[in-house]
């Protein structure tokens, strides 16, 4: 069974993600939750906050979340020391809830901070959630009623959307639902075909043709840097019977500039969109979402 765990800022829709991924039947383990169940069920959890934090954090057998939160939100300090305390609890749980999902192919971690907390080393597989800052932004004053500084706010405290990227062995950009579903049965089906060692089949032999969406790639023949160059580009390649697209938004030349997860979606983003609409029978691929 492959441990999966899925990260993304505020915003971003990781739980939109996590939704979907348990529609295909994965099971889904919401560390949030979870810590704040432990936090008033776990007998030595509870012993060890009410010794740090204080007998009265607990009121009625219940825990007072905004004294708490109170404490160690305006203090770094303790607040490392609550996360020092939850998160092996949390993990603890997590490792036993997993050998109570016999028969699963892989299962979910969502968590906020798998990589601030160094919770990646639980889990075999990463995946990051991503998003224009703007839509996050958008996104989360409707659900959460904030002015839109509150959330740039809440924002520039948690690791940005490159670091995410870099650290994480997949990326799902979270625009549209639509594109995002197909993103997710394909991670889906890649996961379980790994965990029942299914590879592909190599016994004939494919054609893959490469769009480079960039203004800067190493062959200068290969950039399509306008919907009219990608278009050509497509066409002619499904004419040549290729079997398969690599849509690239991203140059890894050396020297190339570097450009933002913005901009490098938007540029796998219209790629795709051409193969879909000129070549809809291949399969594609997108750098953004492929592993690193």
């Amino acid at each position: 069974m492959i441990k999966v765990g899925i990260t993304g800022g505020i915003g971003s829709g990781k739980s939109t993600v996590c939704r979907l991924f348990a529609a295909c039947g994965a099971p889904v383990y919401d560390s949030d939750t979870q810590a704040k169940r432990l936090m008033e069920e776990d007998g030595p959890l509870r012993r060890r906050l009410a010794a740090r934090f204080g007998e009265e954090i607990y009121v009625g057998g219940r825990l007072n979340r905004k004294l708490l939160a109170g404490r160690v939100f305006s203090d770094p300090a303790e607040l490392s020391a609550l996360n020092a305390l939850v998160h092996p609890a949390v993990m603890e749980d997590f490792e036993r809830w997993c050998g109570r999902q016999s028969g699963a192919d892989y299962v979910v971690l969502e968590s906020a901070i798998l990589f601030e907390a160094g919770l990646e080393g639980y889990v075999d597989r990463t995946i990051a959630v991503t998003a224009p800052i703007d839509v996050r932004i958008a996104r989360t004053c409707l659900r959460d009623g904030a002015s839109a500084e509150e959330v740039r706010r809440r924002i520039a405290v948690q690791l940005d959307e490159e670091e995410l990227r870099r650290r994480a062995d997949y990326t799902l950009v979270n625009i549209n639902l639509g594109e995002l579903e197909y993103e997710v049965a394909r991670l889906d089906k890649l996961l379980r075909d790994e965990n029942r060692n299914i590879l592909p089949d190599l016994t004939t032999p494919r054609v893959m043709a490469i769009v480079n969406v960039t203004p800067d790639s190493f062959f200068a023949g290969s950039r399509t840097p306008d919907a009219e160059a990608i278009e050509r580009r497509v066409r002619e390649a499904a004419d040549a019977g290729c079997d398969l697209f690599d849509v690239g938004g991203y140059s890894s030349r050396s020297g190339a500039a570097e450009v933002t997860s913005e901009e490098e979606w938007r540029r796998v983003e219209a790629g795709v969109a051409a193969v879909r609409r000129i070549a809809p029978d291949t399969a594609r691929f997108g750098r953004s979402s492929v592993p690193r």
